[in-house]
């Protein structure tokens, strides 16, 4: 038998764009987050709180009936 929802398991995936983090900001050029930022249809790049947020979501009783799903945290990057 194979584990799952069922089971109380629940398997998700967060995929981040660019994140600027500490390290992210001390080792990336203005240049290459302007291209960075080029690339996304938001208004800002990402920071970690973003990253956190969904998965907190994720880790909620909101969350509890998504399963199984790779989510784009990427500022919509990723969107054709």
């Amino acid at each position: 038998a194979t584990l799952g929802g069922k089971h109380g398991v629940r398997c998700n995936l967060v995929a981040p764009g660019v994140v600027l983090t500490k390290a992210a900001r001390k080792n990336t050029t203005e240049e290459f987050r302007k291209v960075a930022l080029a690339s996304v249809r938001s208004p800002r790049l990402g920071v970690p709180e973003d990253i956190a947020a969904m998965i907190a979501f994720l880790f909620s009783d909101d969350g509890a009936y998504v399963n199984g799903q790779t989510i784009l945290v990427d500022g919509g990057a990723s969107f054709t």
